[in-house]
């Protein structure tokens, strides 16, 4: 196996061993949270999700603007993406009978969120407003709406003993511009209700537009109808033919084979975009390099196939057979992932990019501020060979950005280069958000929000996978971090 694989050992020692560092990744992310919260004074109140909050809701901003990252060739979602952009305006120019709610649902990894971004940048040119919000869980998105809301004009007295999103979608509704919401990665469409009931009643945070100024574009894993309502137009997203994945892989490296070599890789790796991504920016990397490789790195097409066949035997205990659509997009995409991760550890000789990407796994698919990584508490934590002091923090995540492991992206008002604004001489620091691109294959999956996790780590933890052992369903032994300051 390249690399030496740290969990490439999977005996009952090792697996003790695994488990115990991860329990420390969800120690650290509360500790992270809980001093980010105590040292921020701006932080978001309670917005009174059930209707009955007795105050108006302090808040603290939220970013909602369209994200600027764009896949540079878009393969095999043309077709999608072109109906999507043509029934958004068709609906602005006063068709309603084109829906006024979609819904993208597929497997994780199969690039909903891709053709989402794509077509809300290519409406941003004829539609006046346009916001994005990230999911995760109710207090997350309900921060979010209402950023979207006091973006628009509400205030914050109106939300005093009502429904907030009664309010907002008041609002949205009076709007004669044409808006786009896109609510991103909502896997359990529960996280859109702001009392009891379904998603499908469509009177929490996800309703249809009154009018054919807005359209609601939503991207989630669950495809089951029932869910969402009748009233949602669903879109299902496919894996990629292979002869689109061939594309991708030979977009990101030209020179990495044959056309028929990169489609038998692109078969192998189940065309899932995510995981034809993974492997396409490893490979590039790989190829770049002055000095050759360690033996047994995969250079091209063919030996990263052999290579990505050898570790996933490894991995897996059970046959491609017995698997679902979904374990097997996810096998896919943990072996593409360990293959970059082992890449980065040869080349820095440390692991900190692996323990980086776990821990930031466990804060959910939403941008974490860089600086909820607390130097101190990282060096602190136990969890890497030697304590990192910023730069190797920075080189770590340089990498896993490299790699396409994580997004990271200026969140900085404008955009634009800082500026001694006080005439201080100072130059104020910088924001970034980022985001993984690789949750749901660690094993850590949040169970409450961002908003709520000062005093409590937000993840269940799955042991088996998370040390990368794949299962066709979740192992016995499973545990929820919660507010105890034991996790």
């Amino acid at each position: 196996m390249p690399g030496g694989n740290a969990i490439s050992a999977l005996g009952p020692g090792a697996f003790a061993s695994g488990t115990a560092h991860i329990e420390r990744l969800f120690v650290l992310s509360e500790e992270l949270v809980a001093q980010a919260a105590s040292s921020s004074p701006g932080r978001t109140a309670d917005h009174g999700t059930d209707g009955t909050g007795g105050s108006p809701p302090s808040y603290e901003v939220v970013p909602v603007a369209l994200p600027e990252r764009r896949v540079e060739r878009l393969r095999g979602r043309e077709s999608l993406v072109t109906r999507l952009v043509r029934s958004i305006e068709q609906r602005v120019r006063g068709d309603l009978d084109i829906p006024g709610v979609w819904v993208l649902n597929g497997l994780g990894g199969i690039g909903k969120t891709t053709v989402a971004l794509e077509a809300a940048h290519r409406v941003s040119r004829t539609v006046t407003h346009v916001w994005w919000v990230s999911g995760g869980g109710r207090e997350e998105v309900s921060e979010a709406m209402l950023a979207v809301a006091f973006s628009i004009g509400a205030r914050p007295a109106e939300f005093h003993r009502v429904n907030p999103a009664d309010v907002t979608w008041r609002h949205l509704d009076q709007l004669r511009e044409p808006w786009l919401l896109v609510l991103d990665n909502v896997d359990d469409p529960a996280a859109l209700l702001t009392s009891k009931g379904s998603a499908a009643d469509g009177v929490g945070w996800l309703r249809s537009p009154r009018h054919g100024h807005g359209t609601v574009l939503v991207t989630s894993r669950e495809a089951r109808r029932e869910r969402w309502g009748s009233w949602v137009e669903d879109v299902p997203v496919e894996p990629l033919g292979h002869e689109d994945g061939a594309r991708v892989l030979l977009d990101l490296v030209p020179r990495g084979g044959s056309t028929a070599e990169a489609r038998a890789l692109a078969e192998e790796l189940g065309s899932l975009p995510l995981a034809l991504y993974l492997a396409g920016s490893y490979l590039a990397r790989t190829r770049a390099k002055l000095w050759h490789p360690p033996e047994g790195t995969p250079q091209n097409f063919p030996t990263y196939r052999r290579a990505f066949a050898e570790q996933l035997g490894t991995l897996a205990y059970d046959p491609d057979s017995s698997l679902a659509p979904s374990e097997r997009a996810r096998r896919a995409i943990l072996t593409t992932w360990e293959f970059s991760l082992d890449l980065l550890r040869r080349e820095s000789g440390t692991d900190d990019a692996r323990h980086l990407l776990r821990l930031l796994a466990c804060f959910g698919p939403a941008p974490v501020p860089h600086r909820l990584l607390d130097i101190g508490l990282l060096a602190g934590s136990g969890l890497f060979e030697n304590a990192p002091d910023g730069e190797r923090v920075e080189n770590a995540l340089r990498g896993l950005a490299g790699l396409r492991l994580v997004d990271i992206e200026d969140a900085d008002p404008g955009g634009g280069e800082a500026s001694d604004e006080d005439g201080s001489g100072s130059v104020p620091p910088r924001t970034a958000r980022i985001s993984t691109t690789t949750t749901g294959t660690t094993g850590c999956t949040p169970t409450r929000p961002p908003g709520t996790w000062a005093g409590t780590s937000g993840c269940t933890l799955w042991y088996a996978p998370a040390i990368g052992r794949t299962t066709t369903s979740p192992p016995a032994r499973a545990r929820t971090c919660g507010s105890s300051s034991s996790c």
